[in-house]
Formats: C-alpha cells, structure tokens, sequence
C-alpha cells in the first residue's frame, strides 16, 4: 500500500471537505438529525470531529459498503474542518495510506453505525442494535 505523506502548510489550515455518503450513512445521518435538531452538515461536522478525537486509528481493510435497496440514495456533503480537526485529520490519513477524503467518509461512517446519537464531542449515545 502506498504510504502518503502531508508536509504542506496548507495541509494543516481550515478546509472544506465534499464527503459522499453512502445509503446507509445517508439514512443514519438523516435519521440523527430529526432527532437531534441539527442540519446533515451540522451533524456530520460534530461526528467527524468526535470520531478524530476519540478513535486514533481505524482498520486497513475497511472498504465500501455494498450498496442496498433503500428509500435513501447516496448524497454528497460539503464540511468545515478548522485547522485542528485538519490536522488530526492529515496525520490520520498518512497513517493509514488512505486519502483524506475516504479516512473523513470511513470515520463518519463509523461513528453513525456505533453511535446512535451524539449531544457534543465526548457527549455520545451508544447504539443499543
């Protein structure tokens, strides 16, 4: 695997990153915004963030989800990093030899699947399925 590596100033700076959610993050996503009250943005901003801080590494083989019938569809979401959240954001995706975009997708998506909801960064609520 090709390791990658960040040295660049603006790698570190605020950024926007495009994200594209997958079926089941869409309706993750979704669903956890009804409940708590935030835009998709919002929502998947907060949970990026969380997951940086908590999870310092993520599995190697992780990939894709197969795709499923659903009433949602794959969408793609725009966020803000500030220059801290890019930081561990870059360093992670060095890591693991992942882009920067799929670590950020991989993260989210984990983060929905493990936490059914979350009230700040550390404030979570565990998924009881």
């Amino acid at each position: 695997m090709k390791k990658i590596t960040f040295t660049s100033e603006l790698d570190v700076k605020e950024i926007n990153i495009s994200l594209l959610l997958w079926v089941d993050e869409n309706q993750l996503l979704s669903q956890s915004t009804q409940r708590s009250g935030r835009s998709k943005k919002q929502e998947a901003t907060l949970r990026l963030c969380d997951h940086l801080k908590e999870f310092a590494d993520l599995p190697n083989f992780w990939s894709q989800p197969a795709k499923r019938d659903s009433s949602y569809k794959e969408v793609n979401i725009t966020i803000q990093l500030n220059e801290e959240d890019n930081r561990l954001l870059t360093s992670s995706a060095a890591r693991s030899g992942r882009s920067k975009k799929m670590e950020a997708m991989l993260r989210l998506s984990h983060h929905l699947k493990t936490f059914a909801d979350i009230a700040a960064e550390g404030k979570r609520f565990i998924n009881s399925n």
